[in-house]
């Protein structure tokens, strides 16, 4: 069975706003594109699930989320590719509609409920009136929604979260490997370039994801990754230093 992409189920992010957002990039834009759909879908799909391996602020909501979709009554005036929300955030897409009646649909986005709708549940939307489906639930399966984070609601996807699986999905299609790496670590001291020059502290310990991903990320994880703490010279620019506490110190009570 092909693989799809489903917010909600197995995705943060839609194929389409994927699309769209690394149609934006420097990087992947000119790439991004060239690669088959399964490839594709891979790569979000593989994102998703290494970005739910770390470990965040709060704990998941438990929403529930659309499995499955099926027409109740067809209505009538719609057409194929017609889009229709299910009381609420999930959203299914019109496969086909004989004589504007819908048939067949698709689930493109399985929602966030903390209350799941009644059956039969209308399809707000679309070219047409009238068509209502019966639903059934699934339980949260991904790491987020979550409560606890601060600034994020408890049915909201953060657009960081987002924008970070896009990011580490491209890098996947360049760089496989990252899939099965355990950081970034590298024991470097010094690195200099002409009249500029940093030096490290101690050696620097990567983050799980590259630089572009957890940047994202790092807002919303229980333990902010050690990117490395260095002291540049030679520049007018100043040093930025991710870790808050770069010798380790135990703060004290005063």
């Amino acid at each position: 069975m092909a693989l799809t992409i489903v917010p909600g189920l197995n995705s943060y992010v839609s194929e389409a706003d994927a699309d769209t957002y690394l149609e934006g990039s420097i990087r992947a834009a000119t790439i991004w594109p060239t690669l088959s759909t399964s490839v594709r879908r891979q790569a979000l799909s593989s994102a998703r699930r290494l970005i739910d391996q770390l470990s965040f602020v709060g704990t998941p909501t438990g929403v529930l989320h659309v499995a499955t979709a099926l027409v109740a009554a067809g209505g009538t005036g719609y057409v194929v590719g017609d889009v229709l929300a299910l009381g609420g955030s999930a959203q299914v897409k019109v496969l086909t509609a004989p004589g504007g009646v819908v048939a067949t649909v698709e689930i493109v986005h399985a929602g966030y409920y903390l209350v799941f709708p009644t059956s039969p549940v209308a399809g707000t939307g679309g070219t047409g009136a009238g068509a209502t489906f019966t639903l059934t639930s699934a339980d949260q399966v991904l790491a987020w929604p979550r409560t606890g984070v601060s600034g994020v609601g408890e049915t909201e996807i953060p657009t960081d979260l987002q924008a970070a699986q896009c990011e580490l999905a491209f890098e996947l299609t360049q760089d496989p490997s990252l899939e099965t790496a355990t950081d970034a670590s590298k024991n470097i001291r010094r690195v200099a370039a002409g009249s500029a020059e940093v030096s490290f502290f101690r050696p620097t310990t990567g983050a799980r994801f590259p630089t572009v991903v957890m940047q994202y990320l790092t807002a919303y994880l229980g333990s902010g990754p050690n990117a490395g703490v260095g002291l540049a010279s030679g520049t007018d620019g100043e040093s930025w230093f991710e870790d808050p506490n770069p010798f380790g110190l135990t703060r004290g009570h005063p």
